[in-house]
Order: structure tokens, then C-alpha cells, then sequence
């Protein structure tokens, strides 16, 4: 199945799907980082979307500490980049011409 990754963390991904995925179900899937990590997952809740789609929550099974590793800083930077944008776009609404934060 094809699914969207919603949210990401070292011990789990939310993701979004046409599929009512059910709770235990345990699948594998290639998550794509800047690059392609083989993963597995268990379902651990579905909830519908208001749009007809489905959120699960996932949590990862069988990782390594290296796994664990690079989805961490993955989801950090991601996270980092968010806030650096959220920020630069407050100053810019308050009539700030520059930005405050890099993105590096």
C-alpha cells in the first residue's frame, strides 16, 4: 500500500492512507529519508481523516540503534527546519524585511 508519512520520531511514524489499517498488523516498508531505510512497523491506532483517509500510528519493530539513530536526527532537523520557518515568517508578518534564522 502507499501511504504518507505525517509525523516521525525514532519509535514511530504516523501515517496517511486510503487503507483502514488494522491494530497489530505488522508490514514492512522502505521509509525515504534523503535516502531509502529499509523499516518495519506494527499498527498501533487507526483514525479516520475527515476527508475519507485513514491516520495509523505506528510503532517501529526490529530496529537497530543505528535505525533508531538516523530517524532521530532525521525527524530533529525536520523539526528544526519547521520552527526556523515559523519563526521567520512571525518576523515577517510584524513587517521584518530579513530573515533571523538560516535554514543550515
Amino acid at each position: 500500500f502507499h501511504g504518507t508519512v505525517k509525523n516521525i520520531s525514532g519509535g514511530g511514524v504516523l501515517i496517511e492512507t486510503s487503507l483502514n489499517l488494522p491494530v497489530g498488523m505488522t508490514f514492512a516498508f522502505k521509509l525515504k529519508l534523503n535516502f531509502f531505510l529499509d523499516c518495519k512497523a506494527n499498527i498501533v491506532r487507526t483514525l479516520p481523516g475527515d476527508d475519507g483517509s485513514f491516520q495509523s500510528g505506528c510503532q517501529f519493530v526490529e530496529h537497530d540503534i543505528d535505525n533508531i539513530k538516523t530517524i532521530s536526527m532525521y525527524a530533529f532537523k525536520q523539526k528544526l527546519k519547521q520552527k526556523r520557518q515559523e519563526l521567520n515568517q512571525r518576523k515577517l508578518s510584524k513587517g521584518g524585511t530579513d530573515k533571523i534564522y538560516g535554514e543550515g
